[in-house]
């Protein structure tokens, strides 16, 4: 028997939901899909072409404009986000996310026509949560390799591992995955108690307990927020669904006051073991709060986007702005860049004004209005199914009071799939003036959105061009292709910044000297046109400054560099490049001033060579040393004593000191334990420590440079080559890939990916700048290495080592004895 009709459609339907809902949640709705380029053009051909086919269709069969309870909102909300774009300080920022907003309206007024026409919502919701099976598949796997590192140090003798993990499970960061996992859970419960086959049941209910346990490690305690709230609205609704039957349950039920106890005493179990092992996962060093403490890990936020609602409450500062004015309250680099408010709510505000939150509230009114209409009539869904959107939106509505989520494309799509559903079965008075209106702003719509990303697209050819060569250490060409690209977008400050960085590259050598004048006028040129349209981003100030100073332009470098100091007063690098230009033109005590800054940030620099290299630093160093200037501020004050006493010699008494410190989600504690470990030559014990510090991780660089050097100096003592020449080789590599943002950092920035949406150089920082980053323990260490070469025959990579040795101290004695005897000297 053959393939029905109907039933070929219902499986082409599927295939091509599944297709490209696929790529929507893997690839295209990702900050991947802002951002790369191969992916940009995708979906540029997604949007133009799908779009195309869409109203072309509608024009053939003359279809009526698919009119839902929440046009009104849309046209006042996308009007309040013409006039945020119009009045922003960055108005060609602002377009982006005005493009991505028109896109989801697109989105949105397309599922709502899908379902209308026969495409089915379970349809939908099967394929949505075929396509999440990817997502548990990385989130699983990804868990089960945490725990196997843990479980490969510990065996069995402690299977509860000395710290907890924010799983990513492919979305790049766990508060996207906790409000992707939310959104589709009251789904789940909805479709377990429509459906009367007990296979569904099972599968969906696994897939239920994945999803939680998913969020539960994602560490988010809004995400948290949102998974209650969703499963409590579900239930909710699903209890006034089945409001009789709980009813006649309820009266059954109080007749039995042994199980009214016994479910009471059931319920307060799991409560107090929920809220124990909740406890136990929110104390990720990622939080710089706790429970007693809520919202202190949001308020030095939140008063960014209060600050920005005072300033301008009426049209705010433009969509997608919250970056620029994070930057001017925060040392960034080296902390992290924050580019929304962490509550929607407050962003949306703080970007778009009374406008945007008045227009927004609307929006929200109108849903609601729309769902009381659903619930009372709907055509295409159950009660229960209901039940399952509310849920979904509700938690999504919880979640944003703590994230903002919709920062991703995929957290806006998502949720007006999910809307549109709940649109679509709720009729509209429909005329031929509203017809000819609501089809002529799809059209309209759709235009925007193409020439929007088109318009960008041809700007980004050549740029991406630039990165390319940039990063193969091509700088003509790069400097030929940037050139490109801010003839195209000359509105955009990162194009120009690129172009200025190329272009110093190209005008300077490694020592920060001119070898081409002509590109670097050019590079300064470029980094002036960008600060004029984004000022606020310190490393553009700093690689200014450098480039003013090799052209002799002392004063201008001073002053720039002196801009990026005191935007980022946490890089102490900055300050020591202060220092030291300050005391290159005879300003003394302004150079002891920056020197000190330096050092506060990074006390050990006092006893660097590097650092005291001239008789002024010397001095600086000496005065910090006799307790004349304020003692840096430790990050963990628990361990500082069994550092003075290890530094002492006191080895005993320094591992008492760090037995009774803090070890739970502390890498710190466990290398410290490590190096003590050593001291005393109880080498197993060391090694356990050690490499549990390298398993917990650490997103400082310069902590996971010295976890990997004593694993190395561990493996010099077992007289074990190999490992320590993987350990020391890892190491390097990580000060290698230093950056304004710290050691190990190298890559796209957070500037250019999250400010612009646009991929960038992976240097950041123009030769000139001074840094100290081989201290004496990783000259060591590099000696160590270079043994280790030569004893396993390989002196070709021992030469390497004792070169780079020489590069970062050129009066080491050692290694240019080696170096001579290689030549026979």
């Amino acid at each position: 028997m053959g393939i029905t009709r109907e039933r070929a459609r219902y499986l082409f339907q599927e295939s091509c939901l599944f297709l490209t809902l696929s790529y929507l949640v893997l690839l295209g709705g990702t900050f991947n899909g802002l951002v790369l380029y191969p992916l940009n053009v995708i979906n540029l051909i997604l949007v133009s072409g799908l779009g195309f086919l869409w109203i072309l269709i509608r024009t053939i069969r003359r279809s009526k404009f698919p009119r839902t309870g929440l046009d009104i909102g849309i046209i006042i909300f996308l009007s309040a986000a013409i006039v945020s774009t119009i009045y922003s300080v960055d108005p060609r920022r602002s377009l982006i996310s005005f493009v991505i907003l028109v896109i989801t309206v697109l989105v949105y007024y397309l599922f709502v026509d899908l379902i209308r026409r026969g495409v089915s919502a379970q349809l939908i919701n099967k394929v949505l949560f075929l396509v999440s099976g990817f997502i548990l598949f990385f989130g699983v796997r990804e868990l089960i390799i945490w725990y196997s590192g843990w479980f490969s140090i510990s065996d069995l003798s402690d299977l509860v591992p000395p710290a907890t993990y924010r799983v990513r499970a492919f979305l790049g960061h766990p508060n996207f995955v906790a409000a992707y996992l939310n959104l589709l859970i009251p789904l789940g419960l909805a479709m377990i108690l429509g459906t009367k086959q007990l296979g569904s049941k099972l599968l969906l209910g696994l897939w239920i307990l994945i999803a939680i346990f998913l969020v539960f490690f994602t560490s988010s305690r809004g995400g948290w927020l949102g998974t209650f709230s969703a499963i409590g609205t579900f239930f909710l609704f699903w209890g006034m669904a089945k409001r009789e039957q709980l009813i006649k349950l309820l009266k059954k039920l109080l007749k039995k006051k042994w199980v009214i106890v016994g479910i009471a005493l059931i319920l307060l179990l799991v409560i107090i073991t929920i809220f124990a092992l909740l406890k136990w996962q929110s104390s990720h060093p990622s939080h710089p709060s706790d429970w007693s403490n809520i919202f202190g890990s949001r308020d030095y936020i939140w008063v960014v986007a209060w600050d920005m609602i005072k300033a301008k409450p009426i049209t705010g500062y433009g969509l997608f702005t919250f970056g620029s004015e994070y930057l001017k309250v925060e040392s960034i680099p080296p902390n992290m860049l924050l580019t929304h408010a962490h509550n929607y709510y407050l962003n949306i505000a703080a970007e778009m004004g009374v406008v945007g939150i008045g227009s927004l509230l609307i929006c929200i009114g109108a849903l609601i209005l729309m769902a009381k209409k659903a619930w009372v009539s709907h055509d295409n869904l159950s009660r229960i199914e209901l039940a399952g959107i509310f849920g979904a939106i509700t938690g999504l509505g919880a979640h944003s009071l703590f994230e903002t989520p919709q920062t991703m494309p995929l957290l806006m799509i998502l949720p007006v799939i999910l809307i549109a559903q709940l649109s679509s079965g709720v009729r509209m008075a429909e005329g031929k003036a509203q017809n000819w209106i609501g089809n002529l702003s799809i059209a309209g719509l759709w235009l925007i959105a193409t020439v929007g990303i088109g318009l960008d697209i041809r700007a980004l050819t050549p740029f991406n061009k630039g990165i390319e060569a940039s990063n193969q250490e091509n700088w003509s060409a790069a400097v030929d292709y940037f050139d490109q690209a801010v003839k195209l977008d000359s509105e955009n400050a990162f194009y120009w910044f690129q172009d200025g960085f190329a272009s110093g590259k190209k005008a300077l050598d490694l020592n920060g000297e001119i070898i081409d004048e002509i590109s670097l006028n050019k590079a300064m040129l470029a980094y002036q046109k960008g600060l004029e349209i984004e000022p606020d981003y310190s490393a553009n100030w700093m690689n200014l400054g450098l480039l003013q100073w090799a052209n002799g332009e002392r004063d201008q470098a001073i002053e720039s560099v002196k801009i990026a100091a005191e935007k980022s007063p946490r890089q102490g690098a900055f300050y020591l490049t202060l220092g030291s230009m300050l005391e290159d033109t005879g300003e003394i005590e302004r150079a002891k001033e920056a020197y000190n800054q330096a050092l506060a940030q990074n006390s050990y620099w006092a006893e660097e060579p590097f650092f005291r290299k001239t008789s002024l630093r010397e001095s600086v160093a000496s005065e910090w040393h006799n307790g004349i200037q304020v003692p840096e501020i430790e990050k963990n004050t628990y361990l500082k004593e069994g550092w003075d006493l290890l530094d002492a010699g006191k080895n005993d008494l320094a591992l008492i000191a760090f037995l009774q410190a803090p070890s739970f989600n502390s890498p710190e504690t466990y290398l410290a334990l490590g190096e003590t470990y050593l001291a005393l030559e109880d080498l197993p014990a060391a090694e356990k420590n050690l490499k549990t510090a390298l398993w917990m991780g650490s997103r400082d660089g310069w902590l996971m440079t010295n976890i990997n050097r004593n694993l190395g100096d561990l493996a010099v003592l077992e007289e074990d080559c190999q490992d320590a020449i993987e350990y020391y080789s890892r190491a390097i590599v990580l000060l290698e890939r230093t950056t304004s943002y710290g050691i190990g950092k190298l890559g796209t920035s957070q500037y250019g990916w999250y400010l612009f949406y646009k991929p960038s150089i992976a240097l950041d920082l123009l030769p000139g700048m001074e840094n100290i980053i081989y201290t004496n323990e990783v000259i060591e260490g590099m000696h160590n290495l270079g043994i280790c070469y030569l004893e396993l025959g390989q002196e070709e990579l021992a030469k390497t080592v004792y070169h780079k040795i020489l590069f970062q101290r050129p009066f080491d004695t050692v290694a240019t004895q080696k170096l001579a005897e290689f030549k026979g000297e």
